[in-house]
């Protein structure tokens, strides 16, 4: 079985008499794949910011209670010393 070479005169040939109808599928193809991309850009995005909205509440977090047991000691520990 011999693969038919066509030369670039060939392909243009054949480009311009299916261009409208091929051009037109690919453009079509081309906007659709356009559209996905951003909207899965806009979705990393928004999974990006909740990400990062969480680590920062998770440290506010670990603060609250780091900080809270810290001065919940002192405290407790200038009671003892006030009282005693």
């Amino acid at each position: 079985m011999q693969t038919a070479k066509l030369s670039v005169a060939s392909l243009l040939l054949i480009y311009t008499d299916y261009r409208d109808g091929v051009f037109s599928y690919l453009t079509a193809r081309e906007q659709a794949l356009c559209r996905r991309r951003a909207k899965v850009e806009r979705l990393l995005a928004w999974k990006q910011k909740l990400d990062a909205e969480e680590r920062e509440i998770e440290r506010l977090e670990k603060e609250a209670v780091h900080g809270g047991v810290a001065s919940g000691r002192a405290s407790s520990a200038n009671d003892s010393t006030v009282s005693g």
